[in-house]
């Protein structure tokens, strides 16, 4: 009678014991929470952008801003983290047509090239981890984070 069945099997448990080593030292299998809140610049609403969540063992989760302020980011690891914000003209498809004024002439300045939305431009230390001064201590499970920016 062969080994040959055993030593398969044992290369395929060796296999399978070296991927989940991995995978744990990776990060994978990591407990992560999923945040929203509400993004608000001088007192209104962010209407577009990203919120970045940068834990200190080096992963990273993103959601984007959506018109009324509102973000939701998933998968964001449990712990500290530093939190950037950057605003972006809103795409046109995330905004409700009923809610938006016309563009009065010659406001392009402030304005999308789709006219949809003002676009408000944060102060650039916000885009930068270490100069936001905005941090968070991320708990596991669903919770609510609201970010109040200052000029």
């Amino acid at each position: 009678m062969s080994n040959r069945p055993v030593r398969i099997l044992s290369r395929a448990a060796l296999s399978t014991v070296v991927l989940c080593l991995a995978f744990s030292a990776t990060g994978c299998g990591r407990k992560t929470a999923t945040i929203t809140g509400k993004v608000t610049f001088k007192g209104q609403p962010l209407n577009g952008g990203v919120v970045a969540f940068l834990s200190t063992d080096g992963s990273a989760a993103s959601g984007l801003i959506d018109p009324d302020g509102m973000y939701t980011v998933a998968k964001v690891h449990v712990g500290e983290a530093k939190v950037t914000v950057q605003s972006m003209p809103t795409p046109p498809m995330m905004v409700n047509p009923m809610t938006v004024k016309p563009k009065p002439a010659g406001a392009a300045e402030d304005s999308d090239e789709a006219g949809e939305l003002p676009y408000v431009r944060i102060p650039e230390r916000y885009l930068d981890k270490n100069k936001s001064g905005l941090s968070y201590t991320v708990q596991e499970g669903e919770q609510e984070f609201n970010i109040p920016l200052k000029p």
